[in-house]
């Protein structure tokens, strides 16, 4: 298995900005650290891009969604051909099937 290119979706680097921005009202090292951990994890998909479960979720699941998690965040991806699409970035806390 090659290496994989990884793309992050709009909603995706949304998702992102907003954890950061939230996280840096309180703690600006602290969003620094995270945005860089969560970033570094998704990169890691590009050699190992079936690292992560399948998403617990039967629907979600169903579509090909597999997720990392990165303490209490949860980074939602699909692998097509030789690409890992970084669909979304949710607090695992979060109602998330709903926003699939």
């Amino acid at each position: 298995m090659g290496s994989f290119e990884v793309r992050f979706l709009e909603a995706a680097l949304s998702d992102l900005e907003e954890i950061t921005i939230y996280i840096a009202t309180e703690n600006k090292e602290a969003a620094k650290e995270l945005h860089a951990l969560i970033i570094t994890h998704a990169k890691e998909l590009s050699t190992l891009p079936y690292r992560g479960p399948k998403v617990p979720d039967e629907k979600i699941s169903a579509m090909g969604f597999r997720y990392l998690s990165i303490g209490k965040y949860l980074i939602f991806y699909k692998t097509e051909k030789d690409t890992v699409f970084i669909h979304r970035i949710l607090d695992g806390r979060r109602d998330y099937p709903g926003l699939f």
